[in-house]
């Protein structure tokens, strides 16, 4: 499950990083990098509790 939400959260910041980069240069329309950030922001905020701040069981 930890290890899911990782993934999660990657994506996340790469969608959060990545859109902006994409409509300065003209890839995708403003309508699509809101959207993407609005998924990206939902689905961080989601998933990176599970994870950040949690000891490991050692």
């Amino acid at each position: 499950m930890r290890i899911l939400t990782k993934i999660i959260s990657g994506i996340a910041i790469v969608g959060l990083l990545c859109a902006p980069l994409l409509f300065y240069n003209d890839r995708i329309s403003q309508i699509q990098t809101n959207n993407i950030l609005l998924i990206s922001s939902i689905l961080w905020f989601l998933s990176a509790p599970f994870w950040m701040g949690v000891k490991s069981k050692e």
